[in-house]
């Protein structure tokens, strides 16, 4: 019987594209198996391997594209997205509302303390003082 020739043209695609050997092995109509013993056979490298170089190989298209959005399009969407996913950037609104949270607890704080008066006040700055004593 003869064995079916397996277009590496077409696994190459899908393995830059993202699919997995299941995939790849079911549009070329062989079995998973027989394509990894094939990669072995023909391109002299365990599939495992072989499909991680095509998919950084993908992984490096998107990378360019990407950039090539950002940077030569100018897509302000994208160079935020890169930005902070490559630099680390974060909007400062989270932040911001986190110090203006704080800053309204301060002020009620500030005013339930005064509501209470310095005598009832002290009372309590003793039965602390004494509770971490004891």
């Amino acid at each position: 019987m003869m064995a079916k020739n397996i277009d590496w043209d077409v696994i190459d695609n899908m393995l830059i594209a993202g699919c997995n050997g299941v995939q790849c092995a079911a549009a070329v109509g062989v079995h998973p198996e027989t394509l990894y013993y094939r990669c072995q056979d023909e391109k002299n490298t365990v599939f495992t391997v072989y499909a991680q170089e095509k998919r950084a190989h993908g992984d490096g298209l998107l990378h360019a594209a990407q950039f090539q959005k950002a940077y030569k399009d100018k897509n302000p969407t994208m160079l935020i997205w890169l930005g902070k996913q490559r630099l680390q950037q974060k909007e400062d609104k989270d932040n911001q509302d986190v110090k203006d949270l704080e800053s309204k607890f301060d002020k009620s704080m500030d005013q339930v303390l005064g509501l209470l008066g310095s005598s009832e006040r002290n009372i309590d700055e003793n039965n602390i003082n004494t509770e971490t004593k004891s």
